[in-house]
Protein backbone atom coordinates (compact mmCIF):
# COMPACT_ATOMS: atom_id res chain seq x y z
CA UNK A 1 0.00 0.00 0.00
CA UNK A 2 1.35 3.44 -0.94
CA UNK A 3 2.24 5.82 1.88
CA UNK A 4 -0.14 8.74 2.18
CA UNK A 5 1.20 11.99 0.76
CA UNK A 6 -1.64 13.95 2.33
CA UNK A 7 -3.66 12.74 5.32
CA UNK A 8 -6.58 14.31 7.16
CA UNK A 9 -7.73 13.07 10.56
CA UNK A 10 -10.75 14.21 12.58
CA UNK A 11 -11.37 17.39 10.57
CA UNK A 12 -14.34 19.35 11.93
CA UNK A 13 -15.65 22.81 11.07
CA UNK A 14 -18.65 24.88 12.13
CA UNK A 15 -19.88 28.39 11.40
CA UNK A 16 -21.95 30.86 13.37
CA UNK A 17 -25.58 30.99 12.24
CA UNK A 18 -25.12 34.59 11.07
CA UNK A 19 -22.38 33.45 8.69
CA UNK A 20 -24.53 30.65 7.38
CA UNK A 21 -27.44 32.97 6.65
CA UNK A 22 -25.26 35.50 4.86
CA UNK A 23 -23.55 32.81 2.78
CA UNK A 24 -26.91 31.70 1.39
CA UNK A 25 -26.34 28.05 2.18
CA UNK A 26 -30.04 27.39 2.67
CA UNK A 27 -30.20 27.35 6.47
CA UNK A 28 -33.14 29.75 6.75
CA UNK A 29 -34.47 30.12 10.26
CA UNK A 30 -31.16 29.59 12.03
CA UNK A 31 -31.05 31.35 15.40
CA UNK A 32 -28.29 33.99 15.78
CA UNK A 33 -25.63 32.67 18.16
CA UNK A 34 -26.17 29.07 17.13
CA UNK A 35 -23.51 27.24 15.19
CA UNK A 36 -23.98 24.97 12.21
CA UNK A 37 -21.65 22.00 11.93
CA UNK A 38 -20.37 21.83 8.36
CA UNK A 39 -17.85 19.00 8.81
CA UNK A 40 -17.70 16.45 11.60
CA UNK A 41 -14.69 14.16 12.17
CA UNK A 42 -13.73 13.80 8.49
CA UNK A 43 -10.62 11.87 7.51
CA UNK A 44 -9.01 10.71 4.27
CA UNK A 45 -5.67 9.68 2.84
CA UNK A 46 -4.32 10.69 -0.57
CA UNK A 47 -1.30 8.85 -1.99
CA UNK A 48 1.33 10.33 -4.29
CA UNK A 49 -0.15 10.21 -7.79
CA UNK A 50 -3.46 8.92 -6.43
CA UNK A 51 -6.99 10.30 -6.67
CA UNK A 52 -9.79 10.46 -4.11
CA UNK A 53 -13.32 11.55 -4.98
CA UNK A 54 -15.28 13.52 -2.37
CA UNK A 55 -18.93 13.08 -3.36
CA UNK A 56 -22.04 14.62 -1.84
CA UNK A 57 -25.03 16.82 -2.46
CA UNK A 58 -25.06 20.61 -2.14
CA UNK A 59 -24.43 21.62 1.46
CA UNK A 60 -22.62 18.39 2.36
CA UNK A 61 -19.42 20.27 3.26
CA UNK A 62 -17.42 19.33 0.15
CA UNK A 63 -16.25 22.84 -0.74
CA UNK A 64 -15.40 23.65 2.88
CA UNK A 65 -13.23 20.52 2.99
CA UNK A 66 -11.57 21.56 -0.28
CA UNK A 67 -10.72 24.99 1.11
CA UNK A 68 -9.32 23.47 4.31
CA UNK A 69 -7.03 21.25 2.23
CA UNK A 70 -6.02 24.29 0.15
CA UNK A 71 -5.17 26.19 3.35
CA UNK A 72 -7.82 28.86 2.83
CA UNK A 73 -9.87 27.87 5.89
CA UNK A 74 -8.60 26.72 9.29
CA UNK A 75 -10.52 23.75 10.77
CA UNK A 76 -11.91 23.90 14.29
CA UNK A 77 -10.18 20.61 15.08
CA UNK A 78 -8.31 17.80 13.41
CA UNK A 79 -4.89 17.11 11.98
CA UNK A 80 -3.43 17.57 8.49
CA UNK A 81 -0.22 15.70 7.69
CA UNK A 82 2.08 15.69 4.67
CA UNK A 83 4.52 12.81 4.30
CA UNK A 84 3.66 11.88 7.87
CA UNK A 85 4.50 15.33 9.27
CA UNK A 86 1.72 17.36 10.91
CA UNK A 87 1.21 20.80 9.40
CA UNK A 88 -1.11 23.82 9.53
CA UNK A 89 -1.55 24.95 5.91
CA UNK A 90 -3.38 28.19 6.73
CA UNK A 91 -0.42 29.47 8.78
CA UNK A 92 1.99 29.42 5.85
CA UNK A 93 -0.23 29.74 2.79
CA UNK A 94 2.62 30.95 0.57
CA UNK A 95 4.63 27.76 1.07
CA UNK A 96 1.55 25.52 1.08
CA UNK A 97 0.35 26.86 -2.26
CA UNK A 98 3.54 25.55 -3.85
CA UNK A 99 2.53 22.03 -2.79
CA UNK A 100 -1.26 22.21 -3.11
CA UNK A 101 -3.18 24.14 -5.76
CA UNK A 102 -6.95 24.54 -6.05
CA UNK A 103 -8.94 24.68 -9.28
CA UNK A 104 -12.16 26.48 -8.46
CA UNK A 105 -15.65 25.46 -9.55
CA UNK A 106 -16.20 28.92 -11.06
CA UNK A 107 -13.21 28.72 -13.40
CA UNK A 108 -14.01 31.96 -15.25
CA UNK A 109 -14.56 33.81 -11.97
CA UNK A 110 -11.12 32.77 -10.75
CA UNK A 111 -9.46 34.64 -13.63
CA UNK A 112 -9.04 38.43 -13.59
CA UNK A 113 -11.25 39.67 -16.46
CA UNK A 114 -8.83 42.57 -17.06
CA UNK A 115 -5.85 40.26 -17.49
CA UNK A 116 -4.91 38.43 -20.69
CA UNK A 117 -4.54 34.67 -20.39
CA UNK A 118 -0.75 34.60 -20.72
CA UNK A 119 -0.34 37.00 -17.80
CA UNK A 120 -2.87 35.05 -15.68
CA UNK A 121 -0.99 31.77 -16.13
CA UNK A 122 2.34 33.46 -15.39
CA UNK A 123 1.02 35.24 -12.27
CA UNK A 124 1.91 32.44 -9.77
CA UNK A 125 5.47 32.38 -11.11
CA UNK A 126 5.81 36.12 -10.51
CA UNK A 127 4.25 36.02 -7.04
CA UNK A 128 6.56 33.25 -5.89
CA UNK A 129 9.53 34.42 -7.97
CA UNK A 130 9.95 30.87 -9.15
CA UNK A 131 13.47 30.38 -10.56
CA UNK A 132 14.35 28.19 -13.48
CA UNK A 133 12.79 28.04 -16.91
CA UNK A 134 12.24 31.37 -18.65
CA UNK A 135 8.71 32.58 -17.96
CA UNK A 136 7.26 32.86 -21.46
CA UNK A 137 8.68 29.47 -22.44
CA UNK A 138 7.17 27.84 -19.36
CA UNK A 139 3.78 29.43 -20.04
CA UNK A 140 3.82 28.10 -23.60
CA UNK A 141 4.76 24.64 -22.30
CA UNK A 142 1.88 24.72 -19.83
CA UNK A 143 -0.51 25.70 -22.63
CA UNK A 144 0.70 22.76 -24.69
CA UNK A 145 0.28 20.44 -21.72
CA UNK A 146 -3.42 21.32 -21.35
CA UNK A 147 -3.91 21.23 -25.13
CA UNK A 148 -4.45 24.95 -25.71
CA UNK A 149 -2.95 26.91 -28.61
CA UNK A 150 -0.46 29.73 -28.06
CA UNK A 151 -2.78 32.10 -29.93
CA UNK A 152 -5.05 32.15 -26.85
CA UNK A 153 -2.37 33.74 -24.65
CA UNK A 154 -3.33 37.21 -25.87
CA UNK A 155 -7.05 36.78 -25.21
CA UNK A 156 -9.16 37.80 -22.24
CA UNK A 157 -11.24 35.25 -20.28
CA UNK A 158 -14.53 36.35 -21.86
CA UNK A 159 -13.07 35.51 -25.28
CA UNK A 160 -12.58 31.84 -24.36
CA UNK A 161 -15.01 28.93 -24.39
CA UNK A 162 -15.95 27.13 -21.17
CA UNK A 163 -13.61 24.25 -21.94
CA UNK A 164 -10.74 26.57 -22.76
CA UNK A 165 -11.21 28.45 -19.49
CA UNK A 166 -11.28 25.20 -17.51
CA UNK A 167 -8.03 24.01 -19.06
CA UNK A 168 -6.46 27.45 -18.63
CA UNK A 169 -7.04 27.46 -14.87
CA UNK A 170 -5.60 23.94 -14.68
CA UNK A 171 -2.52 25.26 -16.52
CA UNK A 172 -2.21 28.09 -14.01
CA UNK A 173 -2.52 25.63 -11.12
CA UNK A 174 0.29 23.55 -12.65
CA UNK A 175 2.62 26.54 -12.93
CA UNK A 176 4.02 25.97 -9.42
CA UNK A 177 4.41 22.23 -10.08
CA UNK A 178 2.28 21.26 -7.05
CA UNK A 179 2.08 17.75 -5.67
CA UNK A 180 -1.71 17.93 -5.17
CA UNK A 181 -4.51 19.41 -7.27
CA UNK A 182 -7.80 20.10 -5.50
CA UNK A 183 -10.49 20.16 -8.20
CA UNK A 184 -13.88 21.60 -7.19
CA UNK A 185 -16.52 20.37 -9.67
CA UNK A 186 -13.99 20.26 -12.53
CA UNK A 187 -16.53 19.47 -15.26
CA UNK A 188 -19.94 20.53 -13.93
CA UNK A 189 -20.53 23.40 -16.39
CA UNK A 190 -19.24 21.67 -19.52
CA UNK A 191 -21.07 19.85 -22.31
CA UNK A 192 -20.46 16.13 -22.79
CA UNK A 193 -17.74 16.44 -25.45
CA UNK A 194 -15.72 19.07 -23.59
CA UNK A 195 -16.24 17.24 -20.29
CA UNK A 196 -14.67 14.15 -21.83
CA UNK A 197 -11.59 16.13 -22.89
CA UNK A 198 -11.15 17.54 -19.38
CA UNK A 199 -11.51 14.07 -17.85
CA UNK A 200 -8.85 12.67 -20.19
CA UNK A 201 -6.56 15.62 -19.39
CA UNK A 202 -6.84 15.00 -15.65
CA UNK A 203 -6.15 11.30 -16.12
CA UNK A 204 -3.06 12.11 -18.16
CA UNK A 205 -1.75 14.60 -15.59
CA UNK A 206 -1.95 11.90 -12.96
CA UNK A 207 -0.40 9.12 -15.02
CA UNK A 208 2.35 11.17 -16.69
CA UNK A 209 3.18 13.75 -14.02
CA UNK A 210 2.09 11.91 -10.87
CA UNK A 211 -0.18 14.72 -9.71
CA UNK A 212 -2.35 13.57 -6.80
CA UNK A 213 -5.94 14.76 -7.19
CA UNK A 214 -8.76 15.44 -4.78
CA UNK A 215 -11.96 15.49 -6.84
CA UNK A 216 -14.81 17.47 -5.25
CA UNK A 217 -18.15 16.77 -6.94
CA UNK A 218 -21.83 15.95 -6.60
CA UNK A 219 -21.47 13.60 -9.58
CA UNK A 220 -20.49 10.10 -8.46
CA UNK A 221 -20.23 9.08 -12.12
CA UNK A 222 -17.49 11.67 -12.71
CA UNK A 223 -15.74 10.75 -9.47
CA UNK A 224 -15.79 7.08 -10.37
CA UNK A 225 -14.01 7.82 -13.67
CA UNK A 226 -11.26 9.83 -12.03
CA UNK A 227 -10.74 8.33 -8.58
CA UNK A 228 -9.81 4.89 -7.29
CA UNK A 229 -11.18 5.78 -3.83
CA UNK A 230 -14.45 7.49 -2.89
CA UNK A 231 -15.53 9.35 0.24
CA UNK A 232 -19.30 9.90 0.44
CA UNK A 233 -20.31 12.97 2.47
CA UNK A 234 -23.79 13.72 3.77
CA UNK A 235 -24.52 16.69 6.04
CA UNK A 236 -20.83 17.03 6.85
CA UNK A 237 -20.20 13.42 7.84
CA UNK A 238 -18.68 10.47 6.02
CA UNK A 239 -21.38 7.86 5.47
CA UNK A 240 -19.31 5.55 3.27
CA UNK A 241 -15.75 5.31 1.97
CA UNK A 242 -13.60 2.80 0.17
CA UNK A 243 -12.50 1.54 -3.23
CA UNK A 244 -14.57 2.99 -6.06
CA UNK A 245 -15.37 -0.37 -7.66
CA UNK A 246 -16.52 -1.83 -4.36
CA UNK A 247 -18.79 1.12 -3.56
CA UNK A 248 -20.37 1.13 -7.01
CA UNK A 249 -20.99 -2.61 -6.97
CA UNK A 250 -22.01 -2.98 -3.32
CA UNK A 251 -23.15 0.37 -1.84
CA UNK A 252 -23.76 0.08 1.89
CA UNK A 253 -25.56 3.35 2.65
CA UNK A 254 -28.95 4.41 1.24
CA UNK A 255 -27.56 7.82 0.29
CA UNK A 256 -24.79 6.20 -1.76
CA UNK A 257 -27.42 4.19 -3.58
CA UNK A 258 -29.32 7.41 -4.33
CA UNK A 259 -26.19 8.93 -5.83
CA UNK A 260 -25.57 5.87 -7.99
CA UNK A 261 -29.21 5.83 -9.16
CA UNK A 262 -28.84 9.47 -10.23
CA UNK A 263 -26.14 8.66 -12.81
CA UNK A 264 -27.59 9.32 -16.31
CA UNK A 265 -27.99 6.19 -18.41
CA UNK A 266 -29.04 5.42 -21.94
CA UNK A 267 -32.47 3.76 -22.41
CA UNK A 268 -32.19 0.08 -21.58
CA UNK A 269 -28.75 0.49 -19.95
CA UNK A 270 -28.34 -1.51 -16.76
CA UNK A 271 -27.45 0.28 -13.50
CA UNK A 272 -23.76 0.37 -12.57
Amino acid sequence: MLMALLELEGISKSYAAEHVLISGSGCDGAVPGDRRIVLRDVGLALAQGGAVGIVGESGAGKSTLAQIVAGLIHPDSGVISVDGVKTVPSRDLRSWSQRVQMVWQDAAGSLDPRMKLGRSIAEPLRIHRNPGEEESRKVRRLMEEVELGEELLGRYPHELSGGQVQRAVIARALAMNPEVLVLDEPASALDARVKRRVIELLKRLRSERGKAQLIITHDIGLASELAAELVILKAGEIVEEGATASILEHPQHPFTLELIDSIPRLPGQRPM
